[in-house]
């Protein structure tokens, strides 16, 4: 005897639903991780390009100082004194070892104006000139000139030996008495704005008169 046995089937619609919803929950999650993953890696993107910006603006400073000085060994005697040219010219300020580098967009010749004393300063912030995309920094602001987050300034001490030609401890801004300046050490600070926070980057580096001596330089 062969005995038959039928399967019944009960329809329960209301798992469906549930697996729908759990479905679209996951997919949405998902979507959320990958927005946020992007979202991440964007501002990551932009402040390691921040950071290179700043670095740069930092390091031009430097630069900027190492230009100036070799520019002075290059020009020798003057033609009104036919006297040799300070290799320091332009580098010293008397008691202030504050400055800008400034550029002059026409001449392209760097300068620096001592006139700007601590990152607060309408001069300490970076500005960029729109038709030429360059930066640069003037005392004051102006227009088409647009400011930047970025906020640059020089620190220049000299660096000073004694008649024995011992080096003299300590930062200032002048050799004293009877010392003689055999170099200029550089920090050049910047300063930007990032996720509402104010980060700093300082890059130093001490410049020598490798013609150093007692006598001025004559070519």
């Amino acid at each position: 005897m062969i005995t038959f046995m039928k399967l019944y089937f009960v329809k329960k619609p209301g798992i469906g639903l549930i697996e729908a919803i759990a479905a679209i929950g996951i997919l949405i999650t998902g979507i959320i991780s990958v927005v946020a993953l992007a979202q991440s890696n964007l501002a990551y993107s932009q402040g390691v390009e921040a950071r290179m910006t700043a670095t740069n603006l930092a390091r031009e400073g430097v630069e900027v100082v190492r230009s100036i000085r070799d520019s002075n060994w290059l020009k020798g005697k003057t033609a009104d004194t036919n006297l040799a040219n300070a290799w320091d010219e332009g580098l010293e300020f008397d008691s202030d070892p504050t400055a800008i580098p400034v550029l002059n967009i026409t001449s392209l010749i760097w300068t620096l104006n001592p006139a700007v004393d601590n990152m607060n300063e309408e001069g300490a912030k970076i500005t960029r000139h729109p038709a030429k995309n360059l930066y640069r920094q003037r005392p004051n602001i102006v227009p088409p000139d647009t400011i930047t987050t970025y906020s640059r300034l020089l620190t220049l001490y000299a660096i000073c030996y004694d008649a024995l030609g011992n080096k003299v401890a300590g930062d200032q801004a002048q050799c004293t008495g009877t010392n003689i300046k055999g170099g200029i050490k550089v920090i050049s600070r910047v300063e930007w704005e990032e996720a509402g926070r104010r980060l700093s980057i300082e890059v130093e580096e001490w410049l020598y008169n490798w013609r150093f001596s007692n006598k001025p330089y004559e070519p």
